[in-house]
């Protein structure tokens, strides 16, 4: 410290002193406000949420509506990762869009047009520009299916690498029919091989996408087809009930002859089987449910939405849902498993989530309890999701993470784990 005179009275002060002690001069403009600047408002974890269902893309439809409401909502925290989430999400619409029209898929062969201009020079006059246009036809439907081939199933799967690409034809019976994805091609069916040619089509599984162009009829299960198409590799799919993993050969169906389509039976004229009394289109509707809860878990009404998809009326789709032995809460612990292998839940999230996806309550919760999650860990995998978007200060992540549906305890844990 060192000492100073006051320019006022002209006594010593210190140099650090505010005001002089013998007449109140001042002598320093120093603010004595030590009122804390507001903090920055913490990211939403809704909004968090939804910029990662963007980024990923084929989640953005959930994405897109998850930033909205939480835009709406008037809860103090940053839209900034909201606002970001629309943005990606309507991008990856609009690219979805551009790839849901597609091209044929011989487009390859398409029209090819080159044009040769040249310039001839008169005397006393201007120039004048010759075009001249050569072009290749177009590959007909007759000539694509010709160049088809039969192609053995083990040698497909054996040499994959070999036979991408190359044209196939073969004769099947739709499996199932699943509702096609922003990204792709057009629907895309599970179909089933006659491979012993007895008509039983119990034989090899393939996944069938459908480009057609020109032809737009409606395929449904049980149809039975003669698809001709390119081998596009393997499509991996899991197995809900036994969470097991399995590659299966793809085609992208070209140009599709439907032999024999199955047509939903009205219900006001019914046709009874002789042994089990069910009309026929109920039998398939049954058949149908087995058939999609072997693939995937529904809830009850899920199951029904799905059936009704496929052009089932409401009746049969109903019948369905209650004949096909479905254990529901076996369902909801099943649909829980699958959502916590994509993204961390909270208990109280979890059960939300099923109950959004139309189990009951008491479904949805027994669901979240037997899914065998360590909600701890799944606590420290939304803080790690958290970090990685904003920066959060211990406290408000323990708050954002109790807001997301997890107890305190969860929520220290989780922040611990990820260095707070």
């Amino acid at each position: 410290m060192t000492l100073m005179n006051c320019p006022a009275c002209g006594k010593e002060i210190s140099d650090e002193a505010f005001f002089c002690p013998n007449c109140g001069h001042a002598l320093k403009n120093k603010s004595t406000d030590t009122t804390p600047e507001p903090q920055k408002p913490t990211a939403s974890g809704l909004g968090i949420t939804a910029l990662v269902l963007s980024i990923l893309g084929c989640t953005c439809w959930l994405g897109i509506p998850l930033a909205i409401i939480d835009l709406c909502r008037k809860d103090g925290k940053s839209k900034t990762l909201s606002k970001a989430a629309v943005g990606i999400g309507v991008f990856w619409l609009l690219i979805a869009i551009v790839a849901r029209i597609g091209f044929p898929a011989n487009f390859k062969d398409a029209l090819v047009t080159t044009t040769q201009t040249e310039s001839v020079q008169t005397e006393g006059t201007s120039s004048v520009s010759a075009n001249a246009e050569q072009t290749k036809p177009v590959e007909t439907k007759e000539e694509f299916i010709r160049s088809c081939i039969e192609i053995d199933y083990k040698m497909l799967v054996s040499h994959l690498d070999d036979y991408i690409g190359k044209r196939i034809v073969l004769s099947v019976k739709v499996q199932q029919v699943m509702q096609g994805g922003f990204f792709d091609k057009g629907p895309y069916y599970k179909v089933i091989t006659d491979s012993d040619g007895n008509g039983t089509y119990m034989g090899n599984e393939y996944y069938m996408y459908d480009t057609r162009v020109q032809d737009t009829a409606k395929i449904v299960s049980d149809d039975i087809l003669t698809i001709y198409g390119e081998f596009a590799g393997t499509e991996t799919v899991t197995n809900a009930l036994t969470n097991t993993k399995e590659e299966i050969p793809k085609i992208e169906a070209c140009y599709i002859d439907i032999l024999d389509a199955v047509t939903p039976v009205s219900p006001t004229v019914p046709q009874s089987s002789e042994i089990s009394g069910e009309t026929t289109s109920q039998e398939n509707a049954v058949e149908s449910a087995k058939s999609y809860l072997a693939f995937s878990a529904f809830s009850y009404q899920g199951l029904i939405e799905q059936l009704e998809f496929e052009l089932y009326s409401n009746e049969d789709a109903v019948y369905g849902a209650d004949n096909c032995n479905a254990d529901w809460n076996n369902q909801a612990v099943n649909a829980a498993k699958s959502y916590l292998s994509f993204i961390a839940y909270s208990h109280k999230a979890l059960i939300e989530q099923l109950e959004y996806d139309k189990f009951t309550a008491e479904q949805a919760a027994y669901g979240a309890d037997n899914c065998n999650a360590n909600w701890n860990e799944q606590a420290a995998k939304s803080a790690k999701s958290y970090l990685e978007f904003s920066s959060y200060s211990r406290e408000s992540l323990i708050e954002q993470l109790e807001y997301e549906g997890y107890t305190h305890e969860q929520a220290v844990y989780g922040a611990e784990t990820n260095g707070y």
